[in-house]
């Protein structure tokens, strides 16, 4: 054998070689792309998951202070003959008060 098959298998050869380094260069530069737009996704994944959980923060601080300022509703809810009492002495003790202002004047 010549070496003219050899030269023209090694031609062959690169020539392949240099189409599949041409491919690998493409897959790579879509790859890069890709990758682009999933990074990008995420961080408008993430910058959306901070507004919502900063929205949540300040829906979990709201109902801890309207806890608070509902508790003497829930008191009055949960024990009304308590509830009751309580506001009859209040009323008791007042009306005592001003009978006993009126009848020192």
């Amino acid at each position: 054998m010549d070496n003219t098959g050899k030269d023209n298998g090694i031609i062959d050869l690169q020539i392949q070689l240099a189409k599949l380094s041409s491919s690998l260069g493409t897959l790579l530069q879509v790859n890069e792309q890709q990758h682009l737009m999933i990074t990008q996704r995420l961080d408008n994944i993430l910058e959306q998951t901070k507004k919502t959980n900063g929205r949540v923060t300040k829906l979990e601080e709201w109902k801890s202070n309207l806890n608070d300022e509902l508790l003497e509703y829930k008191f009055i809810k949960r024990y009304p003959k308590l509830s009751i009492l309580v506001v009859s002495i209040t009323a008791i003790i007042t009306i005592l008060n001003l009978y006993i202002l009126i009848s020192k004047l």
